[in-house]
C-alpha cells in the first residue's frame, strides 16, 4: 500500500508510520492494491502531545526526543537529545546573547574582536601576550 507523503520529487520527506498505527486508508476501485495511506489521527489511545495547540506544534519521539515549536513566542526547544552533530561548511550562530552551560571543546579558536573573562581562565600549553 502507498503512504501519501507532502513531498517526494526533489523535496522530499520520509516519515514512515509505526506498526500498529491508526490509519484512514483510501482505496480506487475494488482492489486492496490500489490504496493509499491518506494519514493518521489522535484518539483516546493516542493522543496530542501535552501543550500542544494552534500556537504549539510538538513532536516527540520514542527516547524522550522532543521538539517543540511555539509560533507565538518565536521559540524553539529541542529536549532528551544525547548528541546533535551538525556538519557544513559554515556556521554561523548570531544573537543579542549566546550562552552556553557545561564544557566546551574547541580544537582551534580564533578570535577576531576583543574577549571578557568574568572568571578564572586557566591555559595549559604556551601562553601568548
Amino acid at each position: 500500500m502507498t503512504v501519501l507523503t507532502p513531498l517526494s520529487n526533489k523535496d522530499k520527506i520520509y516519515n514512515p508510520y509505526e506498526i500498529g498505527s491508526p490509519v484512514v486508508c483510501l482505496f480506487i476501485g475494488d482492489s486492496l492494491e490500489r490504496g493509499f495511506i491518506i494519514g493518521t489521527f489522535f484518539s483516546q489511545k493516542n493522543s496530542i502531545p501535552d501543550g500542544a495547540n494552534k500556537n504549539k506544534r510538538i513532536m516527540e519521539y520514542p527516547g524522550g526526543v522532543k521538539i517543540e515549536i511555539d509560533k507565538e513566542l518565536g521559540k524553539m526547544d529541542v529536549l532528551g537529545i544525547n548528541n546533535i552533530n551538525i556538519k557544513a561548511k559554515e556556521i554561523n550562530l548570531e544573537g543579542e546573547n549566546v550562552k552556553i552551560t557545561g564544557e566546551v571543546e574547541i580544537e582551534n579558536l580564533v578570535v577576531k574582536k576583543n574577549t571578557k573573562t568574568m572568571g578564572t581562565t586557566i591555559t595549559e600549553g604556551v601562553r601568548v601576550l
